[in-house]
């Protein structure tokens, strides 16, 4: 999982951003477990039904509940992705004036649409399962290191050298485990990445989770990342 600080600020809500198929709340498990929160988390939305602002509504009343001035409560919201405008408008009141001593979480799948004004003033991360850290650690493949030089210095890159790059991540799993691997050393600090270059990673893994064509998807992403450094 991608962190951007050792530890949650509970005065910060979280938007953590996770692949599709992932179960939105054992993710936001595992984060608050790596987060070692004192606080106790409510789940809503397990089952990731549409988020309606009748359920917004549940939630600032929850969070309204009389507590000890130090005790922590903290929220999840799973399926976020799914909320109507009207509990988007909901969330965000809620989000820039959160009840004292308490943290609201949404969790969300890659590619998700929710109102910009949410996304920034949510602190964005994006999660990898537990499993998949292992391989994010190991030894970088030849074809992570050509995508990270590529990166590093776009403009250096010719039309060409953009489709072999596309050619040499054809294979499903090569080019999946690839992005997940770029996105995790950014979210972790291990790199730095401006926000457009992570937002077009985030949208070329959806799109390759969703079995979009490998390589029209790969190649879309890698020429909207070379565009951006000529315009």
């Amino acid at each position: 999982m991608g962190k951007k600080a050792a530890s949650a600020n509970l005065s910060v809500s979280i938007l953590l951003v996770v692949p599709e198929g992932v179960d939105h709340q054992q993710a936001a498990k595992d984060f608050l477990a790596e987060q070692q929160q004192n606080s106790q988390a409510i789940y809503f939305n397990g089952a990731g039904e549409t988020v309606k602002i009748d359920l917004v509504r549940e939630i600032v009343s929850h969070l309204g509940f009389s507590r000890g001035k130090d005790e922590q409560q903290g929220v999840v919201l799973c399926g976020a992705q799914t909320a109507t405008l009207a509990a988007q408008n909901a969330l965000l009141k809620l989000i820039e004036e959160p009840p004292s001593n308490s943290q609201v979480i949404l969790v969300a799948r890659s590619g998700h649409q929710l109102l910009p004004t949410i996304v920034s003033r949510c602190r964005e991360i994006l999660w990898t399962s537990p499993a998949n850290q292992a391989d994010e650690k190991q030894q970088p493949s030849a074809e992570l290191e050509l995508l990270q030089k590529f990166l590093a210095q776009p403009q250096q890159f010719s039309y060409q050298h953009v489709i072999d790059l596309a050619e040499k991540l054809k294979d499903r799993d090569v080019a999946q485990k690839t992005l997940r691997s770029v996105i995790y050393q950014a979210a972790t600090g291990q790199t730095k990445l401006s926000p457009a270059i992570m937002k077009n990673l985030s949208a070329a893994l959806d799109s390759l989770e969703k079995n979009g064509n490998v390589r029209l998807v790969l190649e879309h992403f890698l020429f909207a990342i070379h565009r951006l450094t000529l315009d």
